[in-house]
């Protein structure tokens, strides 16, 4: 696919720009601040990682953070990014519109400067719905880069910030020495940039079960056009969060206070009292894995790795088999260990 090879091949610079400055485009912590979420340690997914931006920044506020992208290279990339800054982020590659999480695993869904490059938009937000807890919020940050080549009044305003700033949009949100021809040959006829937005969204959106929506626009300079209606703005960024509604909002909260219906043995509190096996678990949640992996996504060294696998299968929270030259672990019980996990880091973050 001619997007992947695109983002291959400029990785390399993805990366450095990522590890310079985490936080040069978007702050992930201040859009969370203007949500109503509960305070505990939540699950989020970001989508088209790239280099790791948002995800990273989701795991040094502590939260449990995935992310998500089909290039491999920028995958690798991500890693070195975690690596400097010493988040711990679990890294899967695969298609943004076609993910095999279970249904309602995330309470944030992220998806930065993906929308556009994608052609058939209302299949993969439908999806992006599905992965979101009752009560989630989608977090959309993206723009119009490509809508000139359809839209006149786009088109003016990238003749205006060509003349002001000697870059139009698309290459300011790339970066130095990346050549923007190539995505928007591929991407510029994709629906998503046959439409204005973030107008589509708030049409799109509440009728599939979305609610409370903030939109703000993030451009560094406005476009003002005279048009036979008067003064026209050309917003071309733009930050849109959305919440997924929660008919049973009560009945779900007291259901997230009651004592899980199994047995807990105080081996499983006792094995679950420790950080790292806390986000083996959480880990574990989302797919199994082999010993490998764990110690590739949370940066351990195999002895240590296997000291934890060890102390949570002799507590009953974990099972293993041998995959062709891997031993593969998996949760014995997904639901509980989820509802036990959940009141932990309640507890951890001092929540009732």
């Amino acid at each position: 696919m001619e997007q992947n090879k695109f983002w291959d091949d400029y990785a390399d610079k993805w990366g450095e720009m990522t590890r310079y400055d985490l936080f040069s485009d978007f702050n992930l912590e201040q859009t969370l601040r203007s949500l109503p979420l509960p305070g505990r340690r939540l699950k989020i997914l970001d989508l088209g990682t790239g280099a790791g931006k948002v995800a990273i920044q989701a795991s040094l506020l502590g939260h449990t953070a995935v992310g998500m992208d089909s290039s491999e290279e920028m995958i690798k990339q991500a890693r070195l990014s975690a690596k400097k800054f010493s988040a711990h982020i679990m890294l899967v590659k695969g298609d943004a519109c076609y993910t095999n999480f279970p249904k309602g695993m995330f309470d944030v869904v992220v998806a930065k400067d993906l929308l556009f490059c994608i052609d058939n938009i209302k299949e993969a937000v439908l999806h992006w719905k599905d992965l979101l807890a009752p009560g989630g919020f989608l977090v959309i940050i993206d723009g119009n880069y490509l809508f000139y080549k359809k839209n006149p009044l786009y088109q003016n305003r990238r003749e205006q910030m060509f003349r002001r700033y000697g870059k139009d949009d698309l290459e300011m949100l790339l970066g130095p020495d990346i050549d923007p021809s190539r995505l928007e040959k591929d991407a510029g006829d994709n629906y998503s940039n046959r439409i204005r937005r973030p107008s589509w969204e708030l049409w799109f959106l509440p009728g599939i079960g979305f609610e409370d929506f903030t939109i703000n626009f993030r451009d560094i300079a406005e476009c003002e056009v005279f048009m036979d209606r008067g003064m026209i703005k050309a917003p071309c960024k733009y930050i849109l969060t959305a919440c997924r509604k929660s008919v049973e909002e009560k009945a779900s909260d007291d259901a997230d206070r009651k004592i899980p219906s199994e047995r807990v043995d105080d081996r499983i509190i006792a094995a679950l009292a420790n950080k790292v096996r806390l986000d083996i678990v959480k880990m574990l949640e989302i797919e199994d894995m082999s010993v490998t992996q764990i110690c590739e996504q949370l940066g351990l060294a195999p002895n240590d790795a296997s000291y934890h696998l060890r102390m949570l299968r002799n507590a009953g929270i974990l099972s293993s088999e041998v995959k062709g030259k891997n031993r593969v672990y998996s949760l014995v019980s997904p639901k509980l260990i989820n509802t036990l996990t959940n009141t932990l880091y309640k507890l951890e973050n001092g929540m009732k």
